[in-house]
């Protein structure tokens, strides 16, 4: 590594001058550990970012070169740094670049590391007395470590989206026995736990030490598991507590056990294997699917998809502790050497991380982030071990037992488990605006606020999980009138963003064109499709006297259902290979008739829920128990009730959305403004006020 001579200790450079003429003397000495390849790219890199017109790298090499040739290339790379670092003096940018790249440039000087040796360079070039640059440099050898000055206010931004991302796993293993623990959100309905906090809820189907991916929820254990979001000290989320979660019916998606010898002990005294690499295999985690798609509002730790960093330096642990709400500790991740000799710890040893940040019973589980906000393991439990005789408390009496905390490495869950994840986890982000043609047929685009249920609700649809998507509206307190311009029929907006036309043909009707017989219902459907002549080759029923249907009737059945299933097939030819929709709108308007069409229309719907190729949308659904839906399995239906205009609380996940999880204050703040302001605007429609306010006034401020 090239090392930049040391000016002799008289030297004006040493003595006096300007800042930058400090800096260059102060660097003097110092190990550069950036091969030439990597300080060019540092350095032109930082040039070109800068105003003005500054030398890239190669125009000073090459001049330098020009001036004074050398042949020795280490001797080249050496003149050709220095004749850089002169250039950034000359320039008025060396202090600067070295403030922002020196630990990636500088290397062990006399002492220390590379940022400890960047905060002497720079604490040692403020001074222009010779003497208390000493001083200066001595002090700092005392108190400065590796640690590198943070940002506080991304700090504090890491920790709110920590807590907002982090949960509470609860488990109902028995009467009067409920388990809890920690987790944290690593997909939109996806929370990473230990396999031990869910244990009890779970068969393996090759005996007690099996590899990941050999265990199956017990049946029935969906209704058992929960998590909790917003259980902590301040306010919450909710604004009334915590937010329970219920675990989806198929809502183990991965797991991998603890070591045998961990089986069954109780947090802080768990077992230890004789030889630690037989933990290999054994990483103690749970992958957990959730209900509802959460992770698109509070955001989510994309560990599979995001560069691991090292695992060392300090850590803050997100955990539930006991009964007690959400609590955050510090601590250091690693293993000193007593404790590793105590552990017989290998070297390259992966499978466990110790750190001594405070844990107790249901903190199993636990975030642990590095303080650069970026999640490094799951903690997992507390160890009692025997240190060795030479170690000592701080009375210098020798220790007869003490405590250390195991947490299982983010790159050991991502190791074992990408596969798993990467197959459950959906969609990434969701839009925040959807693009569609206006009343005049021009295209616009109109934000994407709130309807987070319906989205989720198409996702799942779309992969096979839901078939039959009911959106229902809400009533007017004042007269229980329902709800207008609440964007009940923007339904139809969200589908074509969230579909892709290759795979999915989108087929909207009105229930207006539902008539008093099923003939003219189907034929009402036949030509939204849009299939011209080919539609004469589907069967409808003959048309029936208006009455009440008669459902348990023989004759009527044998009426709707050719018809019924002809319809399904013509929608069937429609998918091809991909999903055919059937968007049925204005149902709060026009009630279906109750003849043949109801007979039709449920024959139908029952038709739709089974075939993996079709899905139904039902907007304005206002019956409470619709008949027609009757039967089918609950599990394929899902429900998006509007309640309401658009409010405060949609406004801010919308902002978190769209800005990636800015501050939690400002998004508050400016959340309640726009609404207020909205409102005012257009009270009589505070949902499209909304919407018109961020198009017109806040859209373009975010905009380059």
């Amino acid at each position: 590594m090239p090392v930049i001579d040391q000016d002799p200790p008289n030297s004006a450079a040493a003595l006096g001058g300007s800042l930058s003429d400090r800096l260059l003397a102060a660097l003097k000495g110092r190990v550069l550990v950036a091969s030439r390849e990597n300080f060019v790219q540092i350095y032109n890199t930082f040039v070109d970012r800068r105003p003005g017109d500054a030398l890239r790298f190669q125009v000073i090499a090459a001049r330098r070169q020009k001036r004074q040739p050398i042949a020795d290339p280490d001797e080249r790379t050496l003149a050709d740094i220095e004749a850089a670092l002169q250039e950034a003096k000359d320039a008025g940018f060396l202090e600067d670049f070295i403030t922002t790249f020196g630990d990636r440039l500088i290397g062990p000087g006399i002492t220390g590391g590379g940022l400890l040796e960047t905060a002497k360079v720079l604490a040692t070039a403020g001074s222009r007395d010779t003497n208390a640059r000493d001083s200066v440099t001595t002090s700092l050898q005392a108190i400065v470590t590796a640690e590198p000055f943070r940002n506080p206010l991304l700090s504090a931004q890491g920790m709110m989206i920590a807590r907002r991302r982090c949960c509470r796993i609860v488990v109902q293993a028995g009467p009067g026995n409920r388990i809890t623990g920690s987790g944290f959100l690593i997909g939109p309905r996806l929370v990473l736990t230990n396999w031990h906090v869910v244990q009890s809820l779970l068969a393996t189907r090759a005996g007690p030490a099996v590899p990941a991916g050999a265990f199956e929820a017990t049946p029935g254990s969906d209704t058992k598991l929960s998590v909790d979001f917003d259980f902590t000290a301040g306010p919450s989320d909710s604004q009334g507590g915590p937010t329970s979660i219920r675990a989806s019916r198929d809502w183990l998606v991965c797991a991998s056990p603890a070591h045998p010898s961990e089986h069954g002990a109780h947090e802080g005294q768990p077992g230890w294997p004789n030889d630690p690499k037989d933990l290999a295999g054994f990483d103690d985690f749970a992958v957990i699917e959730l209900d509802r798609a959460v992770g698109y509002e509070r955001g989510f730790y994309n560990i599979v998809e995001m560069p691991l960093p090292p695992l060392n330096g300090r850590i803050l642990v997100f955990h539930h502790p006991g009964t007690f709400m959400m609590r955050l500790s510090t601590g250091t991740l690693g293993a000193t050497p007593p404790i590793r000799q105590a552990f017989n710890l290998p070297a390259g040893f992966d499978a466990r991380v110790l750190h001594d940040a405070n844990t107790i019973g249901g903190s199993s589980g636990g975030l642990v982030l590095n303080w650069d906000m970026q999640p490094v393991a799951l903690h997992q439990a507390g160890l009692r071990y025997f240190p060795i005789a030479s170690e000592h408390d701080d009375a210098g009496r020798p220790l007869k037992t003490a405590e250390i905390n195991a947490a299982i490495p983010i790159e050991r869950v991502v190791a074992v488990a990408m596969g798993a994840i990467l197959a459950r986890m959906g969609e990434r982000k969701l839009p925040t605006y959807v693009t569609g043609r206006n009343s005049l047929g021009l295209l616009e685009a109109k934000p994407l606020i709130g309807r987070l249920v319906l989205q989720d609700s198409i996702l799942r649809a779309r992969d096979g999980k839901v078939r039959i998507i009911i959106v229902r509206p809400g009533f007017s307190q004042a007269d229980r009138r329902v709800l207008s311009r609440v964007g009940k029929s923007f339904t139809a907006r969200i589908l074509e963003a969230l579909l892709p036309p290759a795979e999915h043909r989108v087929v909207c009707v009105s229930a207006e064109r539902f008539r008093n017989d099923a003939a003219t219902t189907a034929r009402a459907l036949i030509d939204a499709v849009g299939v011209g002549k080919g539609a004469t080759s589907v069967p409808a029923p003959a048309p029936a006297a208006a009455g009440p249907a008669q459902n348990s009737s023989t004759e009527l059945i044998d009426q709707v259902n050719p018809s019924a299933g002809a319809v399904r097939d013509l929608f069937i030819r429609e998918a091809g290979n991909g999903v055919f929709w059937l968007v049925i709108d204005d149902l709060e308007k026009f009630n279906v008739p109750d003849t043949s069409t109801q007979a039709f229309l449920e024959q139908l719907y029952r038709e739709i829920a089974v075939h993996p190729h079709l899905r139904l949308v039902l907007i304005g659904v206002t019956d409470p128990d619709l008949a027609a839906l009757r039967g089918i399995d609950p599990e394929a239906k899902w429900e998006e009730q509007l309640a309401s205009h658009l409010d405060k609380k949609d406004v801010e996940s919308w902002l978190r959305r769209r800005l990636d999880d800015p501050s939690p204050e400002m998004t508050r703040v400016f959340a309640g403004a726009l609404v207020s302001a909205s409102c005012r605007r257009t009270p009589e429609s505070p949902s499209v006020a909304v919407a018109d306010m961020i198009s017109s006034d806040v859209e373009p401020e975010f905009s380059p």
